[in-house]
């Protein structure tokens, strides 16, 4: 499961100058990855994450639809255990 804080939305080209909001998103998330221990505190560790963002946008208060992002993200990591 995943919430999504949205904040901070910029306005460019045509719509620069407008009020554009967008809403925060509850979503359902997908996590595959594996780690490799390296030594006795050392690791590696891959992963990928898949994450459901939609958002409705509106703009000058105006309701334009559904924002659909839906992120694939990777991540590559060397970790130490203590």
């Amino acid at each position: 499961l995943n919430y999504t804080a949205i904040y901070s939305e910029k306005e460019t080209g045509p719509l620069k100058g407008a009020d554009l909001s967008l809403d925060n998103s509850w979503g359902i998330a997908a996590h595959v990855g594996f780690d490799v221990q390296l030594k006795k505190d050392w690791l590696f560790a891959v992963d990928m994450r898949w994450i459901n963002l939609d958002s409705q946008a509106r703009v000058n208060g105006a309701n334009v639809g559904t924002v659909h992002v839906d992120p694939l993200v990777y991540g590559i990591a060397i970790g130490h255990k203590f």
